[in-house]
Protein backbone atom coordinates (compact mmCIF):
# COMPACT_ATOMS: atom_id res chain seq x y z
CA UNK A 1 0.00 0.00 0.00
CA UNK A 2 1.06 3.38 -0.57
CA UNK A 3 1.27 6.12 2.03
CA UNK A 4 1.22 9.74 2.99
CA UNK A 5 1.94 12.76 5.33
CA UNK A 6 -0.49 15.42 5.29
CA UNK A 7 -0.03 18.50 7.17
CA UNK A 8 -2.81 20.37 8.19
CA UNK A 9 -5.20 17.56 7.56
CA UNK A 10 -8.09 17.88 9.83
CA UNK A 11 -9.64 21.07 7.77
CA UNK A 12 -9.86 22.68 4.38
CA UNK A 13 -7.26 21.99 1.85
CA UNK A 14 -5.40 19.71 4.07
CA UNK A 15 -8.78 17.43 4.50
CA UNK A 16 -9.82 17.70 0.74
CA UNK A 17 -6.28 16.21 0.36
CA UNK A 18 -6.92 13.53 2.47
CA UNK A 19 -9.79 12.49 0.79
CA UNK A 20 -8.54 12.60 -2.36
CA UNK A 21 -5.81 10.48 -1.48
CA UNK A 22 -8.25 7.81 0.49
CA UNK A 23 -10.28 7.54 -2.79
CA UNK A 24 -7.21 6.61 -4.32
CA UNK A 25 -6.23 4.31 -2.18
CA UNK A 26 -3.28 5.87 0.02
CA UNK A 27 -2.65 5.12 3.77
CA UNK A 28 -2.94 8.41 5.08
CA UNK A 29 -1.22 9.88 8.24
CA UNK A 30 -2.55 13.33 9.07
CA UNK A 31 -0.75 15.73 11.20
CA UNK A 32 -2.91 18.49 12.86
CA UNK A 33 -3.10 20.78 16.05
CA UNK A 34 -6.54 20.46 16.65
CA UNK A 35 -7.50 17.18 18.38
CA UNK A 36 -10.93 17.65 18.11
CA UNK A 37 -11.34 17.90 14.19
CA UNK A 38 -8.38 15.55 13.64
CA UNK A 39 -10.75 12.64 15.51
CA UNK A 40 -13.95 13.87 13.26
CA UNK A 41 -11.45 13.20 10.33
CA UNK A 42 -10.44 9.89 11.81
CA UNK A 43 -14.29 8.74 11.96
CA UNK A 44 -15.49 10.02 8.83
CA UNK A 45 -12.35 8.91 6.58
CA UNK A 46 -10.28 6.66 8.60
CA UNK A 47 -7.04 8.32 8.45
CA UNK A 48 -4.86 8.05 11.25
CA UNK A 49 -3.66 11.59 13.18
CA UNK A 50 -0.71 12.97 15.01
CA UNK A 51 -1.71 15.80 17.09
CA UNK A 52 1.11 18.27 17.39
CA UNK A 53 2.20 21.96 16.46
CA UNK A 54 4.78 21.69 13.20
CA UNK A 55 5.35 25.32 13.84
CA UNK A 56 7.19 24.87 17.64
CA UNK A 57 10.77 22.55 18.07
CA UNK A 58 8.37 20.79 20.66
CA UNK A 59 5.67 19.68 18.21
CA UNK A 60 7.97 18.88 15.80
CA UNK A 61 9.86 16.56 18.25
CA UNK A 62 6.61 14.84 19.65
CA UNK A 63 5.42 14.42 15.73
CA UNK A 64 8.39 12.09 14.98
CA UNK A 65 8.18 10.63 18.24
Amino acid sequence: MKHVVITGAADGIGKALAQRFVQAGYDVMGVDVDAERAADVERELGVTFVIGDLSLDTGIVQVLD
